[in-house]
């Protein structure tokens, strides 16, 4: 008998619903990423790479830029309130679109300690998602609509 060749395995296509699973996570870890960085845009910026391509990429970094140089952070409320509710709209090849309803009750910390920018809004954001070395990244962000003073994105 001759050498025997082990059997062969090829791993099974990942389903849509897969797919879209796995671009929710990023979505949620990109937004995740984000407000890590403007809550402490003195800490070192390297991780935002993982969750975001560019341009959104050099758009985040320029605005952490400008947060450090006005000695601005972000903060959000003790009880907050904070809610995305993404769908996948389109998948196509390596790129996906992701419409998210986010409830957003941060607010900005000036250096001298007064808060701006305070307030509930809801928005509702168009994100454009790339699967880079096998990473689902966003590359573009569009705020489609802001609604101030509620939580729900009917209004």
């Amino acid at each position: 008998p001759g050498p025997s060749t082990p059997p062969t395995t090829v791993a099974a296509a990942p389903t849509a619903e897969e797919v879209e699973a796995e671009i929710i996570a990023a979505y949620i870890q990109k937004w995740d990423d984000f407000f890590r960085l403007v809550e402490q845009p003195e800490a070192e910026p390297g991780f935002i790479a993982s969750t975001h391509a560019t341009p959104l990429l050099e758009a985040v970094l320029d605005l952490r830029s400008e947060m450090l140089t006005a000695g601005q952070r972000a903060e959000w409320p003790e009880a907050s309130k904070r809610l995305h509710r993404p769908v996948v709209l389109e998948i196509t090849g390596n790129s996906a679109i992701v419409r998210d309803c986010f409830v957003n009750d941060s607010f900005g910390r000036n250096a001298d300690g007064s808060k701006y920018d305070e307030g509930l809004a809801t928005s509702i954001w168009s994100t454009s998602m790339t699967l880079q070395d096998g990473m689902w990244k966003a590359f573009d962000n569009e705020q489609l609509a802001r609604m101030e003073g509620t939580w729900d994105c009917n209004d």
